[in-house]
Order: C-alpha cells, then structure tokens, then sequence
C-alpha cells in the first residue's frame, strides 16, 4: 500500500504547485503581490530487507518570496520620495504665480518699478494733477499685486490645510484596516494556515501608509505587525490609535494622536510630511518675507509721506486710521519713546511756529494724553472720536508736520533796540536732527562794521558736531542770503545792528516724528494696512490727489519729499536683509525657483534609487510568467506520470490477485 501512498503524494504535490503556479500567475498584475512558491521535501524512506525504497513527496509551507530588507528600505525611499514630490509640485505652483522667471515687464516686481517711477515723475513735476493720479494708479497696481501674490499663498496654504486634513483621515482608514488584518492572519496562523495574500494585503497598506506618512514596522511571531508613524504608535497587536490635525499655539501646524495634545511636525516622509513643511516652513515664510516687503515699502512712504504737504497745503483737520487701542504700547507699526513735531502756521499774520508732543511710551502715554498735549498748544485742538485720532485748527489756523525751518531766528537774545531782522530759508538737506546755535562774537552794524557771528552745530544729544563763522560785516550786503554749510539752510540779516554775545538758533530738522506715532495713528499717511492682503491708499488721497505730499520746504512747492521717497528705490533697507525693494522681491522669486531646482534635483536622485529597489524587489518577488509557465509543465507531466504510476500499480495488483 506504500506503493499508492508514494503515487497520491505526487499527485498530491502536483496538484498543490499547479494551484500555486495558478495564483501565481492570477497575481501577476497585482500590485504589492509577492510570488509565492511551495518547500517540498523527500517522505519519510520504508526498508524492505536490504533495500530502502522512498516514500514520495511531503509537502512543506507555501511561503512568500520576499527580502524584508529590502522592503523596509523600499517603505523609507517611497516615503522620502512622497514627501519630496509634494513640495516640488506645490512649489512649481509658487513659482508659477511669483511669474517672475518667464515673464520681464509684468508681475509684482514690474509693479514696484512702475511705482518708483510714478515718485520719480512726481518729483520733477511736483504740483500737477496729472503726476499725482500716475502716482495713486501705480500705487494701486503695485498694492494689487501685493494682495494678488499674498492672497494666493494664503488660499494656497488653506488647500494645504484641507489637503492635511483628507490625508490624516486616510491615515486612519488604514491603519484600521492593518490592526483588522493583524486580527485575522493571528486567527489563521493559531490554526496553522499560512495567510500569504493576507501578509501581502497588510504589506500594501503599509506601503499606502507609508506615501502618507514615515512609517517603521515590527513584525511579531505570531505574524502581527505594529506600526509606529510619524513617531507615533498607530497600530499596536490587533488594536488601532487614530491621529487628528491641529494647530499649536504659535500657529504651526501638525498632528497628535487621540488624546494627545501636543502637535507634532517634526518628521520627514510622506505627503503630509511635505504639506505640514510647506505650510509651516515654505510657505509660512514667504508669506512673511512678502509682508516684510511690503511693510518696508509702505512704512517708509508713510514715513516720509506723513511729514509733508501736497499742493493743496497744509490742514484745517487731519483724521487718522481707526485704532484697535488707545495704548500706544500696543499698536503696530511699534511706537517708542521720542517726539513729534507739529508746525503751526498763523494764516492771518504769517506767523509760523513749531510744537513739540512727547510721546512717552516707558511712562505709559496713551492716545488720550496725546490728545491732551496737542490741545494744549494755542490754536490746535484734538479728540479720539471712533478709535480715531482727530486734530482740529482753530479759525485762522493751519498746521502740518513738515521739518520746513522757521522762517526767523528762534530764541533769541541779547538784541539791542536797532536790532537787525534775522531771516532764515532754504530746505535742510541733512540726514539727522540739528541745531544751530549763534553768537555775536563782534558786534556792529550790519554790512558796515567788523561783524562776526559764531555758529556752533550740535545733535539732538546736545554734542558738538562742529563750528562755523559768518561774516556780516563791511563785505556783506544787507538782506542777502549766507550759506550757514552746505545742508541747504540760508541765513540773511537786514539793516541793523547786532550786539556783542547776541544769541538765537536755528533747528534744522531731517524728520519731525521719532517717536513712529504719526504712521502709527494714520495721521497723513499714503499707505493703510498691516500686511500685503490688506494694504490700500488712503481714500482722501484718492479723493484728493492734490494731497499727495511732494513737499516739506516752506514754501511748499518743493519737491524734496517726492524725492525721498522716490530715492527708496534705490535705498538699501536693514529689514530686508540690507537689499534694495527690487533686489528682495527679485531674491525672493529666485530662491523659489532655486528651492524648485532642489527639489527636482532631488525627486530625480530617490525616483533613480526606488526604480532601483523595485527592479530588485521585482527579480526576488515578482511573477515571471515565463518561469510559471516552464514550472507548469513540470506539475503538469509531474502529475500525468504519477496518474500513470498508479494505474500501472493498480493493474499489477490485479493482475496478482487473479493469478493467486
């Protein structure tokens, strides 16, 4: 009976490779299918006397042909590779909208030109309508594209949110499915079964997981998997943990696991990798590269801008931005201790004076002390209506905020009864706060005597920067103007006298506010907004293009304001990384399309080594149909001859039993 037992396990062994080789081939399409082959092994051998004779074929496990190395490895690249694709894919988008690479006469970049050139315009052509509507259109174009580019990158990093937000519920999906899975290749391998389309269904869920998120596996005995991702534990035996999206205090955004509150991005791997890092990161920073930009730019013109006069003069009232708080500490842009300077102009008599408002930050000044200050000042009122900082003239008043020099000698002293008018003029061309301080050094007559007037220039902290001389004697002609240096300021003496240590100064001013408060209140200002999506011009500027404020000379039909601030093109700026306007925006677009070039560098380098792995994981656990087909004529004549062998067996024993 050895005889048959030795034939049915041929057939036996047969029959099992040929449905091996079945589900072999029915598999080969199949992603994530590992080819399985069959252990056979010779039976236990009989001894008949002298002679051991075989006892055929046992079959031994079906396994997978699989290098866990090697999948392990595949797992860590198809994740990089995820996370890299990702950031390129949505950076290649950036670059796009920057526009700035493909096009040279559009974009954002072209819009900051434009309006530099407006300024420029203006500067030569100070008073006419017609520049300061160029001027409110080119601004309006350069803040469309500012909010064009801004906007963008915020819908952008929305879609990021709601991209992260599907791939933590895929996350979740699937690692219900692994734990489900753990379950059942437990149930089978209790019962002694080999679940091998079951190992290969967990294996692709992990492979799933794994484009999403880095993923580390550790296999159990039992054939259980757990399943550790992004640092967290996802699948633990037969059991599952979920993970949420959230945002931490600073804004960042990451992922926790149920019950845990401390968001996490501090991984590399898979989409969600790359969209967390995009949104924190990439294009978190461009968004505030952008808005550094456009605040350098906007603050400097309302700077500027807040310190002059356009050609319709100075003002009767001037309203300010609405306030979030009247605590000066708290507004933005920042304020800090120093002052403002308000210039008070008599219209009925000519008289021009010059008000100094402290602002008092480390004291706690808030807008109502400001308004108490300003309303202290004869001829000036003040009020904070509706979060607004308002200042009113009195009848026969107007004021402004210009650093024009007064046109007579400030504080001056020691004159004598035929004392000689003091005239002063011209625009202040100096880059700091001065004053100049005089005394008669020898005394006379204008224009007759031996006169000598020493000057003494001195900062703001009252130290000496320098000394000059004026002769206003025999060689001097009455009323003519004298050049105090050569920052723009003129000095003339009408007939009279001037007596000995006589004193008096002039102060020159660069600017009038140190303080930041007049940009900070909107008072003047061209420029409203915080950031690049919401900046605009202020409306009485579009309402009244003649208040564009092209001048700060006391005449106020210069054009030194226009030209400060068209001199910003140019001008490198310690916020933006001590580069030009164009230089940053143009540094700005080019480092994403060198973090482009980066990353197609790199999604080329790991594309090369994940073809790699699967041509190898492919020669180890693939299916070649040819290899099938030559192992199924094998089984196939395996089977035919044992068929054969047995029925050659049975009629021997036929043939015995009739002959016995």
């Amino acid at each position: 009976m050895s005889n048959y037992s030795l034939g049915l396990s041929g057939i036996r062994a047969a029959q099992r490779g040929l449905d091996l080789i079945g589900n072999n081939v029915a598999n080969a399409a199949t992603q994530g299918y590992h080819r399985q082959q069959m252990e056979l092994r010779p039976a236990y051998s009989s001894q008949y006397g002298d002679v051991l004779l075989g006892g055929g074929v046992e079959l031994g496990k079906v396994s997978r042909s699989i290098d866990a190395l090697l999948e392990q490895e595949i797992i860590r690249q198809d994740s990089l590779l995820e996370h890299v694709r990702q950031e390129l894919t949505t950076l290649q988008t950036i670059e796009n909208a920057f526009g700035e690479l493909t096009t040279e006469n559009s974009g954002l970049d072209a819009a900051i030109d434009s309006f530099f050139n407006a300024l420029n315009d203006l500067s030569i052509h100070p008073g006419e309508v017609v520049y300061q509507n160029q001027l409110i259109t080119s601004a309006q174009n350069m803040l469309l594209g500012f909010r064009s580019v801004g906007v963008f990158l915020d819908d952008l990093s929305a879609q990021l949110v709601t991209q992260a937000q599907y791939s933590v519920e895929q996350v979740n999906v699937i690692v219900d499915d692994i734990a489900r899975l753990n379950t059942d290749i437990e149930r089978m391998v209790m019962h002694g079964s080999e679940p091998n389309n079951l190992f290969d269904q967990r294996d692709k869920l992990i492979s799933d997981l794994s484009k999403i998120i880095p993923v580390k596996t550790f296999t159990l005995k039992d054939g259980r998997v757990d399943v550790i991702g992004a640092n967290m534990s996802l699948v633990t035996r037969n059991r599952s943990t979920h993970i949420r999206l959230g945002a931490t205090d600073t804004g960042r955004f990451g992922i926790a696991a149920d019950g845990d509150f401390s968001y996490s991005d501090d991984f590399e791997g898979g989409s969600l990798g790359g969209i967390l890092s995009l949104k924190n990161n990439i294009i978190g920073q461009l968004s505030q590269n952008l808005d550094s930009l456009a605040l350098a730019i906007t603050g400097r013109i309302n700077q500027w801008h807040s310190q002059g006069v356009g050609s319709t003069g100075p003002f009767s009232q001037l309203e300010g931005i609405a306030l979030k708080t009247s605590d000066l500490s708290q507004l933005s842009p920042a304020i800090t201790d120093g002052e403002f300077y308000i210039r008070l102009t008599d219209t009925q008599t000519g008289i021009v004076s010059r008000h100094k408002i402290t602002v008092d930050i480390t004291g706690g000044d808030t807008v109502e002390d400001i308004v108490q200050k300003i309303s202290a000042i004869n001829g000036l009122s003040a009020d904070f209506t509706d979060a607004r900082l308002r200042i009113f003239a009195d009848s026969g008043y107007k004021f402004d905020f210009c650093p024009a020099v007064l046109p007579t000698a400030e504080d001056r002293t020691g004159s004598g009864p035929s004392a000689a008018q003091i005239d002063v003029s011209g625009i202040y061309t100096g880059s700091e706060n001065i004053v100049y301080e005089f005394r008669v050094s020898d005394a006379g007559d204008v224009g007759n005597d031996t006169v000598k007037i020493d000057v003494t220039v001195k900062n703001t902290a009252g130290e000496t920067l320098r000394t000059l001389t004026i002769d206003a004697g025999a060689n001097y002609v009455a009323g003519t103007n004298i050049d105090i240096d050569a920052l723009g300021l003129k000095i003339s003496f009408n007939s009279g006298s001037l007596a000995q240590d006589e004193t008096w100064k002039i102060s020159a001013f660069a600017g009038t506010d140190s303080s930041g408060l007049l940009v900070a209140a909107g008072m003047n200002t061209f420029f409203r907004g915080s950031s690049a999506r919401d900046m605009s011009i202020a409306d009485e500027i579009i309402q009244i293009p003649g208040r564009v404020a092209a001048s700060i000379g006391p005449d106020m039909n210069d054009n030194l304001n226009a030209s400060r601030m068209a001199a910003l093109k140019d001008a490198v700026i310690a916020e933006l990384s001590n580069m030009t306007c164009g230089d940053y925006y143009r540094r700005l677009a080019a480092d994403v399309g060198q973090q482009v070039q980066m990353r197609q560098i790199r999604t080329e380098g790991i594309e090369g080594i994940v073809k790699n792995l699967y041509n190898q994981q492919g020669d180890i656990s693939g299916v070649n149909i040819n290899e099938e087909a030559a192992k199924m004529l094998i089984y196939e004549q395996m089977f035919q001859i044992m068929a054969k062998y047995l029925t050659t067996m049975n009629e021997s024993m036929n043939y015995i039993l009739n002959v016995i």
